[in-house]
């Protein structure tokens, strides 16, 4: 196959089950590719990342890159791709993010959600101080301390866990959050009253809130904390809470205005 021409979006799917692959390296010209997106089984046929000089979305969820060690090679040269926006590495079975990543100045979506092997964030994440969104739920990640509280345009962060008191304050630093999934790791009253203390601080623009832990580890009367010692901000959509919880303090919620809770749906 040849392509004549510049192309700006590339979508490789192979459905031929038997094909073994080559990668492509016929194709004219796709350094001016601005968007490449691989279906699962065509991931053997992924050219260099190396090739593209422009792309600004890489979309590679679903595609197995923990099966062996040569397709986790498609992830070589992430790094230079450093106008890119989306990273969409969603169930593709990595067991650690390059620290290469570093280097993506521009990123602003960066989807890890369902790799469950992936255990740690690098230290170098905290260099991308442009990112927006940033999904690691199903995944069993813990953030290295010091990474959070730089991600200061990050607006949806989704499924990480905390188990440390000062990580749980850092999450008080992310000034634009409005989209929080957290799972906290432990029962310990520090833990929760640095994360009470967390969203105080992010009252301006929280919506979403979601809420689970360790249900063996956790008391009823420490999540009553909450309630307690918060006070939900009047343009809060959503609140789940998947812990064991009295959560006495919602009738006062109510009783104190029953319009502060009106946007809840």
């Amino acid at each position: 196959m040849s392509l004549q021409g510049n192309v700006r979006r590339l979508s490789l799917q192979d459905i031929n089950k038997d094909h073994q692959g080559t990668p492509l390296s016929n194709f004219t010209d796709i350094s001016r590719v601005r968007s490449i997106t691989i279906f699962t089984s065509a991931i053997y046929i992924m050219p260099a990342l190396s090739m593209f000089e422009v792309l600004r979305v890489l979309d590679l969820s679903d595609c197995n890159l923990g099966k062996s060690s040569s397709l986790q090679l498609n992830l070589k040269g992430v790094g230079h791709l450093i106008h890119l926006r989306y990273l969409g590495l969603a169930h593709t079975g990595i067991k650690e993010l390059s620290a290469e990543i570093r280097n993506l100045q521009f990123l602003e979506v960066l989807d890890l959600r369902s790799n469950y092997e992936l255990v740690e964030l690098p230290s170098t994440l905290f260099k991308l101080r442009r990112l927006i969104y940033l999904n690691v739920y199903l995944s069993k990640v813990v953030p290295t301390p010091g990474v959070l509280q730089n991600l200061t345009s990050i607006e949806v962060l989704r499924g990480v866990l905390v188990s440390l008191n000062f990580i749980a304050q850092e999450l008080g630093n992310l000034a634009s959050l409005r989209e929080l999934w957290i799972h906290l790791k432990d029962g310990s009253l520090d833990l929760y009253e640095g994360f009470v203390k967390s969203l105080s601080n992010l009252r301006r623009h929280i919506e979403s809130l979601s809420i689970g832990c360790n249900p063996r580890e956790t008391s009823f009367e420490l999540m009553d904390l909450l309630g307690e010692r918060w006070v939900p901000p009047i343009h809060l959509r959503e609140f789940a809470s998947f812990m064991p919880s009295q959560l006495s303090a919602l009738r006062g919620w109510i009783k104190r205005d029953p319009l502060h809770l009106s946007n809840l749906s």
